[in-house]
């Protein structure tokens, strides 16, 4: 079945102007995530619903035309479901985008991409760890072709935090990866900063390249107690301590991104109980706060707009469901206050900012959760 688009021309009182394409009609519209589905160079779309059992994927077939092609739903394989996230990536040897789906109960559902735009109508179903909540995501820890998964616990207990990393082999099934599980004891460092609970709830995960080696690393955030850590990879799916820091209230993100193009990513953070975002940077082996820019509370994602003549740091608000623009002005400084803003949903989530038709120029989607669906921005 094919869906058709609501077709307009914004124009605001600003220099911005988009054409906008919506894909109506989603039940709860939550994640969105970006990929090449079937192998012909237009970017394809998943996006999974608020109840999380619903994931639905939709080829591009021609440039800004979009077909569903498949819905997968997680409680034709378990009763008992709740995922946390997903992941795309080439998880095995071929060239095909495959799909990882995390359960909150412990398991990973992976279906394999068949490189047609579908995926596999069975999962390979992969057990976790420990019953307690999890968190991961996709990163490359050896650089190679293939990627891998970090499989964190939701909660430090008595400063001990729990890592899995599923490391691929060379085979075309998960049950070849090698899981390299590690327990990191952070309790003296929550201790020097006055954290002294013994359970702390774990709320989001980034990844980024920090110290200038080409190993990823790995960014841990607690939005509850107001702070954050990162561990420095080791490469082969190990890490170890690197620093913790005190944030403001509720901090959100984070996002990786390499503002000066020097190959060492700065972290941007935004938060829950304060308008002010914190834009970190990597001096020698030790992160410094760089500055703050104001862009409400709870930004739901960040990018970096290049396509203009000033490269420009550009934040999603979830709550007023704008796209705030801030110019730089010197190497990784930006502007405080937005130069442009551009209304765009209710509520919005999920910035993903990809040259989705292929004319040379990224565009932005944006996820609307209230207005059911998905706003291209062309």
């Amino acid at each position: 079945m094919k869906f058709f688009f609501l077709f307009t021309f914004l124009t605001l009182n600003t220099a911005l102007s988009y054409d906008i394409v919506e894909l109506k009609n989603i039940k709860s519209p939550q994640m969105t995530k970006v990929a090449d589905f079937n192998n012909d160079g237009l970017p394809d779309i998943v996006t999974s619903s608020l109840s999380s059992e619903l994931y639905h994927i939709y080829i591009q077939k021609n440039a800004r035309q979009f077909e569903k092609v498949m819905t997968i739903n997680l409680t034709d394989y378990d009763v008992d479901v709740f995922s946390m996230s997903f992941e795309l990536g080439h998880f095995d040897n071929d060239t095909n985008i495959d799909l990882m789906i995390i359960n909150d109960v412990q398991k990973i559902y992976y279906f394999r991409g068949d490189g047609q735009g579908a995926f596999s109508k069975k999962p390979i179903i992969l057990p976790l760890g420990p019953p307690v909540d999890q968190l991961a995501i996709k990163v490359n820890t050896n650089n190679d072709k293939k990627d891998d998964l970090i499989i964190s616990t939701n909660y430090i207990l008595d400063g001990n935090l729990g890592l899995d990393t599923l490391v691929g082999k060379h085979s075309k099934t998960l049950q070849y990866f090698k899981s390299i599980r590690q327990n990191i004891n952070i309790k003296k460092e929550l201790e020097q900063r006055n954290i002294y609970e013994q359970e702390l709830e774990i709320d989001f995960l980034a990844v980024g390249e920090f110290t200038g080696d080409k190993i990823k690393d790995l960014v841990i955030v607690s939005t509850g107690h107001d702070f954050f850590m990162i561990l420095k990879g080791l490469g082969g799916g190990r890490y170890k301590f690197f620093q913790l820091e005190k944030t403001l209230a509720g901090p959100t993100g984070p996002y990786a991104l390499d503002v000066d193009d020097d190959g060492i990513d700065e972290l941007v953070f935004s938060h829950m109980k304060d308008k002010r975002s914190l834009i970190y940077h990597f001096k020698g082996m030790k992160l410094e706060l760089q500055q703050q820019v104001v862009t409400g509370s709870y930004v739901s994602g960040f990018s970096l707009d290049t396509s203009k003549a000033i490269k420009r740091l550009v934040a999603l608000s979830y709550f007023d469901g704008s796209i705030k623009f801030f110019n730089n002005w010197n190497k990784t400084y930006f502007e405080t206050s937005p130069s442009e803003t551009l209304q765009v949903a209710i509520r919005a989530m999920w910035l993903n900012h990809a040259d989705f038709d292929l004319d040379g120029a990224k565009d932005y989607l944006v996820t609307d959760f209230y207005g059911l669906k998905l706003i291209f921005l062309y």
